[in-house]
């Protein structure tokens, strides 16, 4: 009997590639647009393999569109030329990292990094205020909580208003505390939009051509909620995946949910938005209460 989606997931966890292994040249491909099914995977091969050559190439486009650009294709016959014919055309000097930062869904800015992470990333934590229904850089003076109804499709925002241009590269992390009341376990959805100075959602290509895309996606759910403590960092919360915990009705459990890699510029004026609940395809019906 052939194994089912969520048995080969088990048993991957249970056995996980050992990249490190894996030394052979590399030309990796990682992209902002396929979160939910490619993106992870790329940006985790490339950290890991311990190929001394090995480069990396980033966009936030169609993924299939792009492998067939001028650009990508370029990259692709200079990689494949040097290593597999052999030809001396100075491949290895190429940029280490391409590295691809949106602007709008069609504008975007290319510049070349050593490595990845970038080694200019500075990871600065963000507090949720419950009562201003925003981000701060500061603590809330006050704690607080909110509920929500996932059953009737409910989600929570909360906005970071820039008053200079800022990029967003690399991961990000959502820590919450969050209660069940009427069920043992729930999977949580967050989306990081971005909002221009009119107040419009600025779109990005998503998974499947999708073209009302967000910024970065991240989900978790809770009864998975233990983290790898070897290999965690507060910016790349690392699940364990060693067991699996259901909570109790009113049980307060911290969550820490690790949100994909991205490359988005936000200019003064304009918004980031954090959103969290429920999608708005049926898959759970639970009710949650989330503390800050």
């Amino acid at each position: 009997m052939a194994e089912t989606g969520p048995q080969m997931m088990a048993r991957a966890a249970e056995r996980p590639f050992e990249l490190e292994k894996i030394t052979v040249p590399a030309l990796i491909c990682g992209t902002w647009s396929d979160h939910g099914l490619h993106s992870r995977s790329a940006f985790e091969g490339f950290r890991r393999i311990s190929s001394s050559q090995k480069w990396l190439y980033t966009h936030g486009g169609n993924k299939w569109e792009r492998y067939y650009s001028k650009d990508a294709l370029s990259w692709q016959k200079a990689f494949f030329d040097h290593f597999l014919k052999g030809d001396d055309n100075d491949f290895e000097q190429w940029p280490r990292v391409r590295l691809e930062t949106r602007v709008t869904q069609d504008q975007y800015e290319v510049r070349s990094e050593n490595m990845w992470p970038i080694e200019s990333a500075e990871y600065l934590p963000a507090f949720l205020d419950i009562a201003e229904r925003g981000l701060a850089w500061f603590p809330p003076a006050e704690a607080g909580s909110q509920t929500f109804d996932a059953e009737a499709k409910e989600a929570l925002a909360f906005d970071l208003l820039f008053d200079r241009d800022t990029e967003v590269t690399g991961a990000m992390a959502l820590k919450l505390w969050v209660s069940v009341l009427d069920a043992d376990d729930l999977d949580i959805f967050v989306a990081v939009r971005k909002i221009d100075q009119q107040g419009n959602i600025v779109h990005f290509y998503a998974k499947d051509g999708w073209r009302d895309g967000e910024v970065a996606l991240g989900w978790l759910r809770i009864s998975e909620r233990h983290l790898d403590a070897e290999h965690y960092q507060p910016w790349r919360p690392i699940l364990s995946r060693s067991r699996t915990q259901k909570v109790r009705l009113g049980e307060i459990v911290p969550v820490e949910i690790e949100i994909l890699a991205s490359s988005t510029l936000f200019e003064a004026g304009e918004t980031l938005s954090q959103m969290y609940g429920r999608p708005t395809y049926p898959l759970l019906k639970q009710r949650v209460l989330i503390a800050a």
